[in-house]
């Protein structure tokens, strides 16, 4: 079995249950992400589903104001990130039309390339790597990168390394699947690797030097 169904098989059976993931609506997913910056998961959950009941379309978001949109973001800090929703739901409702490419959604002003990434493969099945901390971690660790992987053109090359080896038709759930495998058991300090689905391979498990991964350049 190789690396992609290894890891599919694992989400399916231990992929959190997050009210995001019962959707492929892609603004609805951008919300999500937009929130999930600099925001851990457990505060999100309950900010999602108000804010979706509040302003299920792109429409309501659109038609509202900004007053409105920060008043249901409160709590939830970083307001940039609404001004940046707000701004982006009168843009495509003006155009009717949502980008659906990741060249097309990193245009948008607060939407980063791992933000653009998630969209355009959860709900437009593009075959692009969603890369956040959770996912450098993992990969750092399997693959054995000795090398401070911060650097955009560092990210580029690790890009290229995970579309070899992506779930080419189910590109979303991969992405999601590293997610939660980074977030669950490849944890920073606490990992689990026994209960890896993928630790067969995996070069720090098997240098016993995990700990010793993602590499980081020393401040001067």
């Amino acid at each position: 079995m190789n690396f992609s169904n290894k890891i599919m098989n694992w989400y399916s059976k231990n992929k959190r249950n997050l009210p995001w993931r019962k959707t492929i609506n892609p603004f609805h997913i951008l919300i999500s992400e937009l929130m999930l910056q600099q925001t851990r998961v457990s505060h999100v959950v309950k900010y999602y589903s108000n804010f979706i009941q509040k302003f299920p379309t792109i429409e309501k978001v659109a038609e509202s104001s900004e007053k409105n949109i920060l008043k249901e973001w409160k709590g939830l800090g970083y307001y940039f990130r609404a001004k940046n929703l707000y701004n982006f739901a009168k843009l495509i409702y003006k155009k009717k039309f949502f980008p659906d490419r990741y060249h097309k959604l990193i245009k948008f002003k607060g939407i980063g390339p791992y933000t653009a990434a998630a969209v355009s493969s959860i709900c437009f099945s593009e075959i692009v790597p969603a890369i956040d901390c959770n996912v450098v971690r993992v990969f750092s660790r399997y693959f054995g990168i000795h090398y401070d992987i911060s650097k955009s053109l560092d990210r580029t090359n690790l890009s290229i390394m995970i579309k070899k080896i992506m779930d080419v038709k189910y590109p979303g759930l991969f992405n999601q699947a590293i997610m939660d495998l980074g977030a669950t058991l490849c944890t920073f300090k606490k990992y689990q690797c026994f209960s890896c689905p993928i630790n067969d391979f995996c070069f720090s498990k098997n240098n016993n030097v995990v700990d010793q991964f993602p590499k980081k350049n020393k401040k001067k």
